[in-house]
């Protein structure tokens, strides 16, 4: 039990250690493109079911710091703007995959090689996957999305028109807020899960099981996008579980597919893409993935034989020199933002830090049930949503319960407050008034 917790907590530390310095340099440089590339940026260019707008929308989609369920209500935002179904497949999949932060992190843990496989392997699939819905829907008459009245035409419209010209002052308090504080946040529960889950491979799964049961070349493959594909974990949380299915005997083929398939991919956003662009889109969205995955595996395995020589050495089980103190240091910092801000938003989202609206005895209100909501980005989606609509005084989103409370000065419109959620991607339905 001693041997298991002391490889257990030894496995976590170093992950935490390879991955702390490139990630709060990655966390920096999304704040900034937050500030500079908002999303409304893409909304402009990815209109229609051309060619030209699914390579935009795999392209302008790369560095945006967007996990796998917050490019969910963006996705819907680009769609209800006029996004085509093609390129909005291509956003969903590219987009979660190859965030500047992840890809930082990448680097840091697995190496160049990966970081480039992994970025090049997902704007493949969302090529391919967009290239195929554009193809296959050329006759739908559904091909080209309408804007309808009610709620935002862009997550982030609100920020995008606040920050337009601002100084440099007000711009780097936006950056260095979503830096540290929400993106941060958003992907705490994802990045600490998934070095939990890292550690405890190393810990429980000995090198002999995949060798004896599960094998190094096609099955090893197969396992990993299969587990991908319904686990929700963000770019980010997927590195320190494939850095250890390496360090298990899990070839680097398997450990791409998994991150690959990972993000691109988990159980509510196979529901949301269900409900935003239809059965078929979905059936085509979830295929490419799981093809791309698969077949991107096997031909890493085979193309780069030798490629785990190009691993640093930590997934080589073994680190030559020992962790620096600036690493220690790093992962200390990262380690104590990381789960402030996880405890923070458990404790958000259980209601206790809830602030009940004041307002005259008139005040109504209304509970709304959001199912969908998962994460900060729902949260944030949702509140700015309803907050724009005419009579709403007050919004409280409780993700524990994953209902919304809105205040109302006036009679509240539940038509128009039920429209606005299902134009950001959230399917609603009114529990209770008051």
């Amino acid at each position: 039990m001693h041997e298991f917790i002391f490889t257990f907590l030894n496995s976590f530390w170093m992950l935490t250690a390879e991955m702390a310095p490139w990630l709060l340099f990655g966390y920096l440089v999304a704040g900034f493109l937050h500030v500079y590339m908002p999303v409304e940026l893409v909304t402009r260019h990815i209109g229609g079911e051309s060619a030209g707008a699914v390579i935009k929308a795999s392209l302008l989609g790369i560095p945006l710091p967007l996990c796998s369920c917050g490019v969910l209500p963006v996705a819907a935002s680009l769609r209800k703007s006029g996004a085509g179904k093609a390129p909005t497949l291509s956003f969903l999949i590219t987009t979660p995959v190859t965030g500047v932060d992840s890809l930082a992190a990448t680097w840091s843990l697995m190496g160049w090689f990966f970081m480039l496989a992994r970025l090049i392997v997902s704007i493949i699939i969302g090529l391919v996957t967009g290239f195929i819905q554009s193809f296959v829907g050329r006759n739908d008459s559904d091909s080209t999305a309408v804007a309808t009245a009610g709620g935002p035409s862009c997550i982030d419209c609100d920020d995008d028109h606040h920050m337009q010209g601002a100084g440099f002052a007000a711009r780097l308090k936006a950056a260095l807020g979503y830096a540290f504080l929400e993106l941060p946040e958003t992907i705490a529960s994802s990045i600490i899960t998934g070095l939990i889950l890292g550690g405890l491979i190393t810990a429980l799964l000995p090198p002999s099981v995949i060798e004896n049961y599960i094998g190094t070349g096609f099955w090893s493959i197969l396992a990993a996008v299969a587990i991908g594909i319904p686990l929700y974990v963000c770019a980010t949380g997927s590195i320190p579980i494939a850095a250890a299915l390496l360090m298990q005997g899990f070839t680097p083929g398997a450990a791409l597919a998994f991150m690959v398939a990972g993000p691109a991919t988990n159980t509510v956003a196979i529901s949301t893409v269900n409900k935003l662009l239809g059965k078929r889109s979905l059936a085509i969205y979830l295929v490419t993935i799981f093809a791309g995955s698969l077949g991107s595996g096997l031909l890493i395995d085979w193309l780069f034989p030798n490629a785990r020589e190009w691993l640093p050495d930590f997934t080589g089980h073994h680190h030559e020199h020992g962790l620096s103190l600036f690493d220690h240091l790093a992962a200390s910092a990262f380690m104590l933002l990381t789960l402030t801000l996880f405890v923070k938003s458990k404790i958000t989202s259980l209601g206790f830090l809830s602030k009940k609206s004041k307002g005259s005895s008139d005040m109504k209100e209304i509970l709304l049930s959001v199912p969908a909501m998962s994460c900060n980005h729902c949260k944030m989606s949702v509140t700015r949503a309803l907050s724009g609509l005419e009579g709403v005084a007050g919004v409280e989103v409780n993700l524990g319960t994953k209902e919304v409370t809105v205040s109302c000065s006036s009679a509240p419109d539940e038509k128009k407050m039920l429209a606005a959620l299902k134009g950001v991607g959230f399917e609603a339905r009114v529990l209770k008034r008051e």
